[in-house]
């Protein structure tokens, strides 16, 4: 008895499997949601003329380099990053489109990336005999946001019962804000100067063009699939609206930082869709 429901177990697993691939994949309208991650190229430069310097935004948000000798004390700083632990962002995407054929398909997505906020703190006291105890402290912050708009068509190469294979090409419009704030104290116990202040912030667009492919699989429900899919991002930001100096503790002669940064790359995205057929005529059959 056992044996004979198992086997009946079994006839009917393979009875659903064999329905599940012989659907097709579906025609019209779309709607849709997918899980995203974008590897951020996140290189560049920032700066003019002879300050120009190499920007990553994995980098330390300020370098400290402090000369301590018997009778001197001098210190610089250097900003050749934004403090990211990593270059990878993750969000959301919405989408929406309109499957022409089933060898066709158009449609679009907006991209939320959650905000990245950094900070970062330094310290030094002196233990030279003029300045003992000299102390210089330095404090940093900034956060970054980044969504996006792509406008993509897609090509089915490859159609098959289990399966479909995409490729897809297109434009995205890349929008950025970021805020940066420094503090600067220096001083002995008692007697400190500061803190003195430094912020920017602005927000700025870029656009550029993607490709990439993806697979999709019809999925048990009807009119519904699970699809994946991989692209490649060109877009570069060059400007100087994206941090303009808002405040700072001596005079500027121009508040906008010319900055220019990769904010395209590799992003993976995975999700479901779901198809609102459009009705066929009477005779009609599906290819």
């Amino acid at each position: 008895m056992k044996r004979i429901i198992f086997i009946l177990f079994c006839i009917l697993c393979f009875s659903t499997w064999t329905t599940f691939l012989a659907q097709q994949p579906a025609q019209g309208f779309f709607i849709g949601g997918n899980l995203s991650i974008l590897m951020l190229n996140g290189e560049g430069t920032t700066g003019r003329g002879l300050d120009e310097q190499d920007l990553d935004v994995s980098d330390d948000l300020f370098t400290m380099d402090v000369s301590d000798t018997y009778y001197t004390l001098d210190w610089e700083y250097e900003y050749p990053g934004w403090g990211w632990d990593s270059k990878l962002l993750t969000g959301l995407q919405p989408v929406v489109g309109y499957k022409i054929s089933p060898q066709f398909a158009v449609f679009g997505t907006y991209n939320y990336y959650f905000s990245k906020n950094t900070d970062q703190s330094d310290r030094y006291t002196s233990s030279n005999y003029y300045y003992s105890p000299y102390i210089i402290g330095t404090n940093a912050e900034m956060e970054y946001s980044q969504t996006s708009i792509h406008l993509l068509a897609q090509y089915y190469p490859l159609i098959e019962n289990s399966f479909s294979l995409f490729l897809q090409a297109g434009v995205e419009f890349v929008f950025m804000s970021g805020e940066m704030n420094i503090e600067w104290t220096d001083g002995q116990p008692g007697y400190m100067y500061g803190p003195y202040s430094w912020r920017a912030k602005g927000s700025d667009n870029t656009t550029g063009f993607v490709f990439g492919g993806g697979i999709e699989f019809p999925a048990l429900a009807p009119n519904m699939s699970i699809v994946a899919s991989v692209l490649y991002s060109f877009s570069n930001y060059k400007s100087d609206e994206l941090l303009v100096v808002k405040k700072s503790p001596g005079p500027i002669s121009d508040p906008n930082m010319p900055i220019e940064l990769g904010v395209g790359g590799f992003s993976g995205n995975a999700g479901v869709r779901i198809y609102f057929p459009v009705a066929q005529a009477p005779g009609a059959t599906q290819q």
